[in-house]
C-alpha cells in the first residue's frame, strides 16, 4: 500500500508492505525472500530552474524498516540522496547511508541468525553528457561497518554509439572485502558446549578481490530486426581467516577451525540474441549462451593469467534457443 505526492517542488511517499512465510513465486520470476513485512518512506526536494551551477538537482531522505514473522529486525536504516545535472549536461550524484544493525538469517545458512553489525555507507557517480556519441560514467560505493570492516566497489564504463542506431559499452569494475565477518562453513564438535552434537555456523573474517569486464552491444537493424551481444569476464579471489563459531544470541566466538574455504574462481560467459518482429506484436528469437566456468578451492594465491588459462581449458556449456511468438487480436 503506497500513498504519495508526486508533482511539485516537494515530494513524499510512505508505503508498507508485507509477504507471507508461504509466498514462493520462483517458477515464475526472482523473488527475494518470503516471510517479511516493513515500511519506508521518501521526502525529497527537486528544482528545474537552471542556475549558475545546475541545470536541475533534487535531495531525498529515506527511511526503511523491515522485520520478518519470527520477530528479527532485518532492516533499519536512513539514506540521503541528491543529485543534479550541471549546466554543461553531466550528471552528478552522491547518496550516504546508515544501517543501524540487523537480524540476519541469510548470511548463516540456516544454522542460526547473525547479529550483523551497524554501517556506513557512501557513493558517488558521474556521467558525461549522454547526448553525445560517447558518454563515460565512473562510480564509488564504500561501505565501513562497526568492527572496522570494510567494502568497496568502483566501477568505470564507457559507451559509444557511433550511430544512432548502434551502441557499444564496456564496463570495469573492481570489488573488494576487508575483514568482513562471513559465513565460511559448517561443523560439529564435541568440544562446543552449546551444541556438541548438531553442526553449528563457522564464520571468518573475509578478504575478496572481485574483477569483472563486461561488454554489451546492441545494433538495430531495421525497426523490426536487432541484435544484442553480452560478453563478460568475472574473477573472483577470497580467503578466510580469524575464525568464530556463531552462538545463539547472534553473536561470534572465537574458534579453532583448521578447513580451508579460500576460494579462486573465473568465469566467463557470452549471449548473442536476434530478435526479429516479423508482424506486428509477433515475433522470432534466436539465442546463443555461451559460459565457461573454473573453481580453486584453496587457491588464493594463483594469479590472473594462471585462471584465464583454467577458464579457457575446460569444456564450455552451450546452449541454443529458438522462440517464436504470435500475437492473436481478439
Amino acid at each position: 500500500m503506497n500513498f504519495a505526492k508526486v508533482s511539485g517542488e516537494w515530494t513524499w511517499s510512505a508505503n508498507v508492505d508485507f509477504t507471507s512465510r508461504r509466498y514462493f513465486i520462483n517458477d515464475i520470476g526472482f523473488f527475494n525472500s518470503p516471510n517479511d513485512y516493513g515500511t519506508n518512506g521518501n521526502v525529497a526536494y527537486r528544482n528545474f530552474t537552471p542556475g549558475e551551477y545546475f541545470r536541475s538537482y533534487r535531495f531525498s531522505l529515506s527511511p526503511h524498516l523491515r522485520w520478518n514473522y519470527d520477530g528479527l529486525t532485518i532492516a533499519r536504516e536512513l539514506r540521503f540522496d541528491a543529485g543534479g545535472q550541471l549546466m554543461n549536461y553531466w550528471w552528478v550524484e552522491s547518496a550516504v547511508q546508515y544501517s543501524n544493525g540487523e537480524n540476519n538469517p541469510y548470511e548463516p545458512r540456516g544454522y542460526g541468525v547473525y547479529n550483523f553489525p551497524s554501517s556506513f555507507f557512501v557513493r558517488g557517480e558521474i556521467e558525461s553528457d549522454n547526448r553525445k556519441p560517447v558518454v563515460v560514467n565512473v562510480e564509488e560505493n564504500f561501505r565501513r561497518n562497526r568492527e572496522g570492516a570494510t567494502v568497496n566497489n568502483a566501477a568505470v564504463s564507457a559507451a559509444i554509439r557511433p550511430t544512432p542506431a548502434t551502441e557499444y559499452r564496456i564496463t570495469l569494475g573492481y570489488a573488494t572485502e576487508r575483514g568482513l565477518n562471513s559465513f565460511a562453513a559448517a561443523t560439529t564438535d564435541s568440544l562446543i558446549p552449546f551444541s556438541p552434537a548438531s553442526p553449528v555456523a563457522v564464520f571468518g573474517k573475509r578478504d575478496v578481490d572481485r574483477t569483472d569486464l563486461t561488454l554489451r552491444s546492441s545494433i538495430l537493424f531495421s525497426s523490426e530486426l536487432s541484435l544484442q551481444i553480452y560478453n563478460q569476464f568475472f574473477w573472483a579471489k577470497g580467503r578466510y581467516r580469524e575464525y568464530s563459531v556463531l552462538l545463539p544470541s547472534g553473536d561470534l566466538s572465537p574458534y579453532g577451525y583448521t578447513g580451508n574455504v579460500d576460494f579462486n574462481r573465473t568465469s566467463f560467459t557470452s549471449n548473442i540474441v536476434l530478435r526479429w518482429e516479423y508482424r506486428e506484436g509477433s515475433t522470432f528469437y534466436i539465442v546463443w549462451s555461451h559460459g565457461r566456468r573454473f573453481l580453486q578451492q584453496g587457491g588464493y594465491g594463483t594469479d590472473l593469467g594462471a585462471n584465464i588459462d583454467n577458464t579457457f581449458g575446460v569444456a564450455p556449456d552451450n546452449t541454443y534457443v529458438v522462440k517464436i511468438s504470435y500475437w492473436l487480436g481478439l
